[in-house]
């Protein structure tokens, strides 16, 4: 698509899915860091007998 002008601007409708897959794998990272900082809780619950008061606790801003 080098040959056309228009298609070489970021905001061309051809580089929207690179913006949303951006976006998308922004969104993913952070879930993925709540999920495992949760599994962590869990595994040490389970695995090293760990009291369960370290499964309540929660991040406040």
């Amino acid at each position: 698509h080098a040959f056309w002008f228009m298609e070489e601007l970021f905001s061309a409708p051809l580089h929207w899915g690179f913006v949303i897959l951006g976006w998308a794998g922004l969104f993913s990272g952070g879930i993925a860091a709540q999920i495992i900082t949760r599994y962590s809780n869990l595994t040490d619950v389970i695995w090293n007998n760990q009291s369960k008061e370290i499964l309540n606790n929660r991040i406040v801003p």
